[in-house]
């Protein structure tokens, strides 16, 4: 499927697909008033291509699922629309998209995907409230390792350098797993369970990736 098409880059998870490419590789005539037109034109080109070879290869595209989103700078607006159709259905433009969990915003801007793991994690902390007079600590680091963890760790190398209001999230999570006061330190509470606060999950992280980068390419794809 990456062959159907010349002018895109795909990446590609299971039956998800994302179609990749900078806009000055779709159009000859920049800043000019045909621009828009013409890149309009040039991407549904490229996507009958990549449709015909769904078709030759007997796989159904959800067109209605396929949304569109135009990256740029936080201090630079785009002030056009391109008008993308696929069999005759046009595809909308969206502002942020979740791809594979990971909240992705036009101006890779993470608040959207901050909010969302803070709004889960918050569920979580409501249950904490139900539960931490009744079972042991133990029973609660299970639950905050499946459930509050796991959203923390997912993706965090992306947007793990703005992570205020998730630490103040893990804090309260921490003070009513060991059934402390809402005002506790917490510095010593996170050495009794044994958990990292999630600024030494982010750190742990890059300096695991540094490594690969540095010692293990082999393992990293290949553009990095």
């Amino acid at each position: 499927m990456h062959k159907a098409s010349s002018k895109f880059k795909s990446i590609q998870y299971a039956d998800d697909t994302t179609l990749i490419s900078p806009l000055c590789c779709l159009s000859l005539h920049a800043n000019t008033e045909s621009y828009e037109q013409d890149v309009s034109n040039s991407i549904n080109f490229e996507l009958n291509k990549v449709v015909d070879w769904l078709a030759a290869n007997k796989l159904s595209l959800n067109i209605r699922k396929t949304k569109y989103m135009l990256f740029h700078f936080y201090q630079r607006r785009i002030d056009f629309t391109l008008h993308l159709k696929i069999n005759n259905i046009q595809i909308s433009k969206v502002e942020e998209f979740d791809f594979l969990g990971l909240t992705v915003q036009e101006n890779l801007n993470w608040n959207a995907h901050i909010n969302k793991v803070a709004n889960k994690l918050s569920k979580v902390i409501g249950m904490f409230k139900r539960l931490h007079k009744y079972i042991p600590a133990s029973a609660l680091l299970l639950i905050y390792n499946s459930l509050f963890y796991s959203y923390i760790n997912y993706s965090i190398l992306a947007w793990g350098f703005s992570c205020e209001r998730i630490f103040l999230l893990q804090k309260k999570a921490v003070r009513l797993m060991c059934s402390e006061k809402f005002n506790a330190h917490t510095d010593p509470l996170f050495k009794k369970l044994n958990i990292l606060k999630v600024t030494e999950v982010f750190q742990l992280r890059s300096i695991k990736f540094y490594y690969t980068c540095r010692y293990v390419k082999s393992e990293l794809p290949q553009y990095f």
